[in-house]
């Protein structure tokens, strides 16, 4: 079992999950972002300062367990300018 540590929960890095996890039902996944909301789209902040659209509609995947169900953690991190992980 390998482990496998995706840095950046954006469209990229939760299609990179989702695709791993297809492709290897029992290794580890851990997604790492620097936010503490799900992931979301970066795309739709405008439609949601406009008013057309909720907070939950920016979110990547509406299922709140998506992520828990497919069994990919998420944790979040941050690099300072100083180049640490926080």
């Amino acid at each position: 079992m390998m482990k496998h540590v995706i840095l950046g929960n954006g469209p990229a890095g939760v299609l990179a999950a989702e695709q791993i996890r297809r492709l290897k039902p029992n290794d580890s996944i851990v997604l790492i972002g620097s936010e503490d909301s799900p992931p979301y789209s970066r795309m739709a902040i405008p439609y949601l300062l406009v008013g057309n659209i909720s907070e939950e509609g920016t979110f990547l995947r509406k299922d709140a367990n998506h992520f828990s169900n497919l069994k990919i953690e998420q944790k979040k991190s941050a690099c300072n300018t100083g180049g640490a992980w926080e």
